[in-house]
């Protein structure tokens, strides 16, 4: 956005100057010039909007910093674009039937709980605390059909059917909120979902293209070391013969102890 911004600005001053008529004939004559900065800036644009995903990905498969993360997600996109756009695809069409599978269970869990319940439960109750009815099952219904009668006649539906709630107890009124936030949170985590999947299919696809780029196998990511502490020195015991715990020795980080010939 900065690189962008430089050679924007540099186009507005050129602007700022052809309100004098002279100068804009002179500036005509170097037109190629102002599409020239303009192919930059679209290079810059459209390789960030495109390869920003690839960004976060290198940093964490690579263990490097933000300028690799910049210089990588860059080359593989205009490298393979065709490759690129077919691993979009194939990572779009996924994304929409592992959606609908979430979906499916999400919309399925609530569902069948509301049926369950319904059956024990009295219908005010369940269409005014578990399950309200949707505003687009209680619009006013206007009949305008040829030959009616010139007044609009609109059916209001019966109390039971619409989405006025009646006067709930405090009880039943908190029942209905906490009702509502878990099936909200249920929502949310769909959402979460699709979030999660964005970011894992950038992954994937960015190690498919490093290793069709630089041929690097897709198993070999960044894995930071941590300090390992093995088993403490051990000494044969003069009597026996049997190794035992040398004494007053720590143990060391990553001393397995003496390994066999």
């Amino acid at each position: 956005m900065a690189g962008a911004s430089v050679f924007a600005i540099q186009l507005m001053l050129l602007g700022f100057i052809m309100r004098v008529d002279v100068l804009a004939f002179v500036a005509a004559l170097f037109w190629p010039f102002v599409i020239l900065l303009g192919l930059m800036m679209a290079v810059l644009l459209i390789g960030a909007l495109v390869g920003w995903p690839l960004m976060w990905a290198t940093v964490s498969v690579e263990g490097t910093d933000a300028f690799d993360a910049l210089s990588r997600s860059y080359a593989y996109v205009y490298h393979r674009p065709w490759r690129l756009l077919w691993y979009a695809l194939f990572a779009l069409f996924l994304a929409i039937v592992s959606m609908f599978v979430v979906k499916l269970f999400a919309s399925s869990a609530i569902a069948l709980g509301n049926w369950s319940i319904d059956w024990g439960l009295d219908n005010e109750t369940m269409r005014s605390v578990v399950a309200p009815e949707p505003a687009a099952n209680i619009a006013p219904k206007i009949d305008l059909t040829p030959g009616a009668n010139a007044s609009v006649n609109i059916d209001i539906p019966a109390l039971e059917t619409t989405n006025a709630t009646p006067d709930l107890s405090p009880t039943l009124s908190a029942t209905r909120s906490i009702i509502w936030f878990w099936k909200s949170s249920v929502a949310v985590l769909v959402a979460g979902y699709q979030a999660g999947f964005l970011w894992v299919a950038a992954v994937g696809i960015y190690l498919l293209l490093r290793r069709d780029i630089d041929g690097v196998q897709t198993g070999e990511v960044f894995v930071d070391q941590a300090e390992e502490y093995g088993m403490p020195p051990l000494t044969d015991d003069a009597a026996t013969g049997v190794p035992e715990i040398a004494p007053r020795e720590p143990a060391l980080p990553g001393d397995t102890g003496p390994r066999p010939s």
